[in-house]
């Protein structure tokens, strides 16, 4: 599919420059929509209100002596976070956003490690909090704010620092105004997940972030009157470049969904438009799609559908809303498009969802990044690719070769490791970020990821694989639900290899232990059928629990094992 010139975007330097473009351009469109608690209906936030708020609680924060200092965010997304970021960000400070569901001590540890004076919080997290705070032994947190619209317990907001600010603005405060923003300096350091290993401070700056920013927007269009529905969590760099501050530019709404539970609810109330999604809520969609047709006996009229559709579409006719209302109406609606990142999506996946007219646009990044590397566009994109480069960074294999693993060199690139000189210097070969991602770039600049490099198993005869690879093909079918494969060592080095797999609870629940086991068994048999005997899978338990994941859903490979239910 032939690739086409950019879409436009705002030159921005850094995130005040952010600010004040969508304020200028976007003005009194909305910019958030939120839920009316009292009256049951929503409450629109304009960009000039965004910006207004913005202004106000960064002058406050100036005025209590905290320009410039380090802030940690810690709650569920909202529109209280996304204020505190910014107000933070643009006061010459620097933003520590932190999951909130790692433990207290975890946290505390981040804090001190930043020397962050302020902390922002969600009454949700108030509990934590209080533990933090009850572990300081020699005080750094200097302030604490909620980031809720009220508090108990006299705790300030994030709110009322903004209407103090406010008040200081109306007597002649310009000090947010007079501000210098350095566009290289750190901006906000983000504490990798650690799905293999110890968390890393990841610094970003003014500049990597809004670099990424414009280039995501130059790449992919939406535009006013798009609704973005939020699910994702902020504290992760995907989610917070590309679901706040590119739909931000795009001058699209966004709304949240509070709870993985309320996420139907949500679809129904909002009607979103666009989504970012990881690959897990794309294949829980993908299963309750299908299990609700085979339910329904209406397998063959939905085929039979998508072949009809498929027809009239290449006659130039489009039919999918039709022919497919109810299951569009589960999304709302009006769902078009879907950006996904964080992991491997298998191609099936975003093949049948453009069937039935919702566009899945598959991209990759990485939180060194900032993170968006690469992406599939509107009207230029392949099923089973990451994409293509964005315009704010380069891509190359490692050593000239046509598949290894994926170097990165770009204004998009981080700073280095906070407090990590030797971690930093690991992490680059000249100006070339070393992502660990093993993949090839093919045709068009189209980039294929096929594993990680911390993950590739060597063994004793020096062939290699990447498990990504295989745990991709024993998930085709409609029995394994997740799998994680690992190596099997003696003194001498890998031997063979061992799989956890977890099967789909549907079809746990219909069959006895023994069939579970047995049908595994033949799948296993078939796939190692059709691979070299090296990269057989010998062994297999099932296990009854989810794998450990991050909140971002990534599956924690090094815990995975460690306490198994088989």
């Amino acid at each position: 599919m032939k690739n086409y010139p950019y879409y436009k975007s705002e030159d921005i330097k850094n995130l005040r420059d952010l600010i004040a473009c969508v304020k200028q351009k976007w003005g009194a469109n909305d910019a958030f929509r939120l839920p009316d608690e009292k009256g049951g209906g929503e409450i629109n936030i304009s960009f000039e209100a965004v910006a207004a708020d913005v202004e106000a609680a960064g002058t406050a924060l100036l005025s209590a002596g905290l320009g410039g200092k380090r802030c940690v965010v810690m709650g569920n997304n909202c529109y209280g976070w996304a204020l505190a970021y910014f107000a933070a960000a643009n006061s010459g400070g620097c933003v520590v956003p932190v999951d909130p569901e790692l433990p207290a001590a975890d946290i505390r540890n981040i804090i001190t490690k930043t020397q962050a004076e302020v902390l922002f919080y969600a009454g949700s997290c108030a509990e934590k909090a209080d533990e933090i705070l009850d572990l300081e032994t020699n005080t750094i947190l200097k302030y604490v704010f909620s980031i809720d619209k009220s508090s108990d317990g006299g705790i300030r907001t994030v709110f009322d620092l903004a209407a103090e600010g406010r008040a200081l603005l109306e007597k002649g405060d310009d000090s947010f105004s007079r501000v210098e923003i350095h566009n290289n300096a750190v901006c906000a350091i983000i504490y990798t997940s650690g799905t293999s290993g110890t968390p890393k401070g990841v610094m970003l700056s003014h500049a990597n972030i809004a670099s990424n920013v414009a280039a995501a927007v130059k790449a992919v269009h939406f535009a006013p009157g798009d609704v973005f529905l939020s699910v994702l969590p902020y504290h992760h760099t995907y989610e917070c470049t590309c679901g706040l501050m590119v739909v931000m530019l795009w001058g699209a709404c966004i709304c949240f969904n509070d709870s993985i539970r309320n996420i139907q609810k949500n679809l129904a109330r909002y009607k979103p438009t666009a989504m970012l999604m990881v690959p897990l809520y794309i294949e829980t969609f993908y299963k309750k799609i299908m299990d609700n047709i085979k339910n329904s006996g209406a397998e063959k009229k939905f085929r039979t559908g998508l072949k009809l559709s498929g027809f009239l579409r290449r006659l130039g006719v489009d039919k999918r809303a039709k022919f497919f209302g109810k299951i569009l109406e589960f999304f709302g609606g009006r769902l078009k498009t879907v950006v996904c990142g964080g992991a491997y999506l298998r191609p099936d996946y975003v093949k049948l969802f453009g069937q039935i007219g919702i566009q899945v646009l598959q991209g990759y990044g990485i939180t060194e990044c900032s993170p968006l590397v690469a992406v599939n566009r509107n009207k230029c994109w392949k099923f089973d690719s990451a994409g293509m480069p964005i315009p704010c960074c380069q891509v190359k294999i490692a050593g000239g070769k046509k598949s290894g693993e994926i170097l990165i060199k770009g204004t998009n690139v981080m700073l280095g490791y906070y407090e990590d000189p030797a971690r930093t210097a690991e992490a680059f070969e000249g100006d070339w970020y070393k992502s660990g991602d093993i993949g090839h770039v093919g045709k068009n600049n189209f980039i294929y990821i096929t594993g990680r490099k911390a993950n590739m198993i060597v063994f004793k005869n020096g062939k290699n694989v990447a498990p990504e690879e295989l745990e991709s093909e024993l998930t085709k079918n409609d029995v394994i639900k997740e799998v994680v494969v690992l190596a099997r060592s003696d003194r001498d080095g890998v031997r063979d290899l061992f799989a956890y797999i977890k099967v789909y609870e549907e079809f746990a629940e219909k069959h006895g232990a023994l069939s579970v086991y047995e049908e595994v068994s033949k799948i296993i048999g078939e796939f190692n059928s059709s691979r070299q005997a090296y990269s057989h899978i010998k062994d297999f338990a099932l296990i009854k629990t989810e794998f450990p994941k991050t909140t971002s859903k990534k599956i924690i490979r090094y815990k995975v094992g460690e306490n198994a239910d088989v």
